[in-house]
């Protein structure tokens, strides 16, 4: 599965890849129609999760296990 972010128009849509490679050959593309204004609900929603586990939520890259 690939999650990517398509920019060529006025808003950013979001697109989600899913391929099987090993039994049916074969992929699905589908664009998420998720509205304006969603990537400032997510920086609203990161900095909700930011505030309440300030020590959890790591900027600094850390080993994947990293969690307090």
């Amino acid at each position: 599965m690939q999650i990517e972010i398509d920019r060529r128009f006025s808003v950013p849509v979001p697109i989600v890849t899913v391929t099987d490679d090993n039994e049916s050959v074969s992929s699905v593309r589908v664009w998420l129609d998720v509205g304006h204004g969603w990537i400032d609900d997510l920086r609203k929603q990161y900095e909700q999760v930011r505030r309440a586990w300030p020590n959890e939520v790591v900027a600094s890259p850390r080993s994947r296990n990293f969690w307090q």
